[in-house]
Parts: C-alpha cells; structure tokens; sequence
C-alpha cells in the first residue's frame, strides 16, 4: 500500500500549463464567454415554459447553476412525466427521485447548459406535449 503511495506523483506539468493559462486571463475570459451563452439559454428555456406549457409546468430563474425546477400541477407524477418525456426523447429529471421526504407536489429538473437555443425551444414544446398528455 505505501509503494503505491509513494509512486504516485501530482500532474505538475498540467498544473504549470493551468496555472499559466489563468495567469494569462484566458480562464477569466471563458468564464464571461460562457456566463453570456448560459444566460441566453436560460432565457430562451424559461421564455419556451412561459409560452408553450401555460399551467402546466411553473418555473423560475435559478439562483446558479445550470440547472432549473419547474414545478408541475398538483397531482401529476413527475415520476411518470419523466418515463413519458424519455420516451419523447426529451431527459428530465423527477425531483422526487432526489428527495428522501415526499414533495408537496411533482417537479422536473431541466438542464439547458449543453442544448442550444433551438434544442431548448424544440425540446420544451415536445415536454409540453408530454404534459398534456399525462394529465
């Protein structure tokens, strides 16, 4: 177990090159690149639910994160909204999944970080689809 220990050494070539790259700004300059494309699909995300799910799914702004909850109507699973979604081809996740105490009521997390804006706008009216159809 200590040889193992002992052979095992810290990337410091790929730290230097890290360590050179922040120094440099690049590190900074693709955090507001990406801060800025991020926020558009947010944007275009929250816009899609606002305009093609009406009631039938709440959602807000997250605080961080790539990630956003929206809400479903009382009584509606969102265990069986995300077996439906999948089969749409669209990935939720139901909140309930991540819970260990019962929700008052049903949610979906959405990812928007890696789709682009017409992905997000495509994969919510099909989502919305999936939403009337389980009610």
């Amino acid at each position: 177990m200590a040889q193992r220990f002992q052979s095992i050494h810290p990337p410091i070539l790929e730290q230097m090159v890290l360590a050179d790259f922040m120094a440099g700004g690049h590190f900074a300059r693709h955090l507001r690149r990406m801060r800025g494309l991020y926020a558009g699909r947010l944007e275009a995300l929250l816009t899609a639910i606002s305009s093609e799910c009406g009631h039938l799914l709440e959602a807000q702004a997250p605080q961080a994160g790539m990630h956003l909850v929206g809400w479903l109507p009382p009584g509606m699973a969102d265990m069986e909204v995300e077996r439906r979604a999948a089969r749409a081809g669209i990935e939720v996740v139901a909140l309930s999944a991540m819970s260990r105490q019962p929700l008052p009521r049903g949610g979906l997390v959405l990812g928007f970080a890696g789709c682009s804006e017409a992905d997000i706008q495509a994969g919510v009216r099909t989502l919305a689809r999936v939403l009337r159809e389980a009610r």
